[in-house]
């Protein structure tokens, strides 16, 4: 009989008190076997009351120095076979969770969902369908894309680095077994308000400029 693996969802929060009851409430729903984990950056009361009102179902802890911080704090607590990270504001249905324990189960390393959008307006639709080909292409997924990882992978490169929004892609990169990715048939939905504040285009150039400066100290760090 296959090993049916075990999953831990991280929730990386930075003062996001007033998403993150409606999130647990989700995610609780989602799976009774899941282990699930806030990652908290900044202290906040209103943060440790709302996980307190989810416990025992949902753990805690914190961390300072960025998000790769978060992560790797509550990888170290972790018990599943699997490591999830998901947004505060992405939204995932339990098929999802079924197709990541059977694409493990089958050998997968690492890989993510599909992201779709909230905003249906055709900028977002594109937005949604590059990100899915970058995501094939090149074997790594970001933060809205629901990356997930075997646990035994993470451990092997020690976590995760600080690069900031590429933290998570970055480790992609990494482990380094693009046979062992899989991009799973299966949308997550993102709520785009980072877009909707910053104004899509504004969020385009950011995050085009982050996306140089990554591979530009990707280059020369693995020149070192």
């Amino acid at each position: 009989m296959r090993h049916k693996p075990k999953l831990t969802c991280i929730i990386p929060i930075r003062k996001e008190a007033a998403l993150l009851s409606s999130c647990l409430s989700h995610v609780c729903a989602l799976d009774d076997e899941m282990q699930i984990i806030v990652a908290d950056a900044g202290g906040d009361k209103a943060t440790v009351e709302i996980v307190r009102s989810f416990q025992p179902r949902v753990e805690f802890c914190s961390a300072s120095g960025g998000r790769h911080e978060q992560l790797n704090q509550a990888l170290r607590i972790a018990q599943g076979d699997v490591i999830c990270c998901l947004a505060v504001d992405m939204r995932i249905q339990s098929a999802c969770l079924d197709a990541i324990r059977s694409a493990c189960g089958e050998g997968f390393v690492y890989g993510c969902l599909y992201q779709r959008s909230t905003d249906w307006r055709l900028h977002f639709r594109v937005q949604d369908f590059i990100a899915r080909m970058r995501a094939r292409w090149c074997c790594s997924a970001y933060m809205d894309q629901v990356p997930f990882y075997q646990r035994r992978a993470l451990l092997v490169i020690d976590g995760f680095r600080n690069r900031h929004s590429y933290d998570t892609a970055d480790a992609c990169r990494r482990i380094g077994q693009p046979q062992a990715f899989i991009c799973i048939n299966r949308s997550a939905l993102s709520s785009c308000r980072s877009w909707r504040a910053r104004g899509f285009w504004r969020q385009v150039f950011t995050h085009q400029r982050q996306r140089l400066r990554y591979l530009l100290g990707t280059i020369f760090s693995d020149q070192s």
